[in-house]
């Protein structure tokens, strides 16, 4: 049994260069920053060695938007190194609250602001020795850009978010992919990669206190 939850809500990439953001702050300075470190200074993260599903939610019959989907996500195992499992379509439930230990990306009629790309809300649970591990991430993308001009903005929306997905929080570097203005990049770069393994499969188990 899981000693507790908490939950952590993040609005971020804005694609027409407005931005809407609570909680984590940016040091211009980082690399990375994660949304949440535990009492040790630990970042919160994935068990890498527990099974991770994820599924496709919200508006269906969208191939545009599945396809994009199942890019990015590809793009954030090989970037991580965590294996996710695509399980399927998620319930309307499911677009709200993420089963345990799963990922659940939906296309969304609207946000907070049509000027919002994404949202991701993540659910950490206690770890040994008062760490943090995240058992769900809810991710929301805006449907308006998958129509017309505003396509070009997906993919980059997409892994945006998936990085917040993995633990990582906003940043000032403008080359950076978790920059929260409109970014334009459509594939995670070597210094993205980089970042990534310090809440990726190359840090080790971190299982959920029993």
């Amino acid at each position: 049994m899981r000693s507790w939850l908490f939950k952590v809500v993040l609005i971020s990439v804005a694609t027409l260069g407005s931005v809407l953001t609570h909680g984590f702050q940016a040091n211009a300075q980082s690399l990375f920053l994660p949304v949440k470190t535990d009492v040790h200074g630990d970042v919160g993260r994935w068990d890498p060695c527990s099974a991770i599903e994820w599924k496709i939610g919200g508006i269906r019959n969208n191939k545009y938007f599945d396809e994009r989907v199942r890019s990015s996500v590809n793009q954030l195992v090989q970037a991580t190194g965590l294996q996710f499992r695509f399980a399927g379509i998620a319930s309307a439930e499911e677009t709200i609250n993420a089963p345990l230990n799963t990922l659940v990306v939906s296309l969304v009629p609207q946000l907070a602001s049509s000027m919002v790309g994404g949202t991701t809300r993540l659910t950490y649970s206690q770890g040994i020795n008062e760490s943090l591990v995240i058992t769900g991430a809810t991710v929301h993308i805006n449907a308006r850009i998958t129509k017309g001009h505003l396509r070009k903005h997906l993919t980059p929306v997409l892994l945006h978010e998936l990085g917040h997905a993995v633990g990582l929080a906003h940043v000032d570097d403008a080359s950076n992919i978790m920059y929260p203005r409109a970014i334009k990049q459509k594939k995670y770069t070597v210094a993205d990669v980089a970042n990534f393994s310090v809440f990726g499969a190359v840090a080790g188990c971190h299982p959920v206190k029993n």
